[in-house]
């Protein structure tokens, strides 16, 4: 559109951001996970929360042309469709690729898993082979998977998510408030506390990729044995795996902030031109 200046008329991409980099602010009680991080918002849905594929791409596209202007090292999508539609569009015109595309760019992608309750459902561009994708935990000293959170396998048979966060009854912003919070739930609330991990691991570590970032928030996580939360599903691969793997429920299981901000200060990397071939 034509507006210049940040906007919400609808609540969810405030709510989302809030998550991620809130101050807290009056009260400071609820901080999101990366207080004062700097935000670029990219709105790309209708104040009814709907939108095209297109224009979800232009957002996309504007976001790794813009990388360097605005130092975007981490995005969150809180948003998807149906897988099927892919399969069906122009390689051009897929919005899985274009979510690849921005990870080869510099850009670690965190997407929601959505929130379909059930196997085989997550959509596009959530079933992107090199994106984040994020399933949502209820709250707990023990989390579990949250009954809505949508679980794999992709409509190309890949696993899926990546890895699941607290997501239920998340205290973020009201929008058009100034001093207002309340709780929403979702996997659209997962992923931005998600990328607010990505975001604390950046500071630690400006020299991680969008490929650092996810292997070592899926090797930190904290394994969860394939379970469906309504138990109305089998979870075949849980009975193949000889060792903990990533399953269609809880990807490689729940996130553990610490560990991955402290591995991601650990990672030193160094560059070497003697090796001969």
């Amino acid at each position: 559109g034509t507006e210049v200046f940040p906007y919400d008329d609808q609540g969810h991409g405030s709510h989302c951001a809030g998550t991620t980099a809130g101050t807290g602010a009056p009260t400071y009680e609820h901080t999101g996970i990366a207080p004062q991080a700097q935000l670029v918002g990219v709105k790309v849905l209708d104040s009814g929360g709907s939108g095209s594929y297109a224009g979800v791409m232009m957002g996309m596209e504007w976001t790794v042309d813009k990388r360097h202007d605005f130092n975007i090292r981490a995005a969150s999508m809180s948003l998807g469709g149906p897988g099927i539609i892919e399969m069906s569009s122009a390689e051009e015109e897929s919005v899985a690729r274009m979510a690849n595309e921005m990870v080869r760019a510099g850009v670690a992608l965190f997407i929601a898993a959505g929130n379909s309750a059930v196997s085989a459902q997550i959509g596009t561009p959530g079933s992107a082979e090199d994106v984040i994708t994020v399933g949502a935990l209820d709250k707990g000293e023990e989390p579990g998977i949250a009954i809505y959170s949508s679980q794999g396998p992709t409509e190309e048979g890949r696993i899926k998510p990546n890895i699941a966060f607290v997501g239920s009854n998340v205290m973020s912003v009201a929008f058009n408030t100034g001093t207002g919070y309340t709780d929403m739930s979702g996997t659209s609330m997962a992923t931005p506390g998600a990328a607010g991990v990505a975001a604390l691991m950046y500071q630690a570590n400006p020299e991680l990729s969008p490929f650092d970032i996810r292997n070592i928030m899926q090797e930190t996580s904290e394994y969860r044995q394939c379970h469906h939360k309504g138990a109305n599903e089998p979870c075949p691969e849980t009975d193949l795996q000889v060792k903990p793997r990533q399953n269609n429920v809880y990807g490689h299981g729940e996130v553990r902030p610490h560990p991955a901000v402290m591995e991601a200060a650990n990672q030193v990397y160094g560059f070497t031109d003697m090796v001969s071939v």
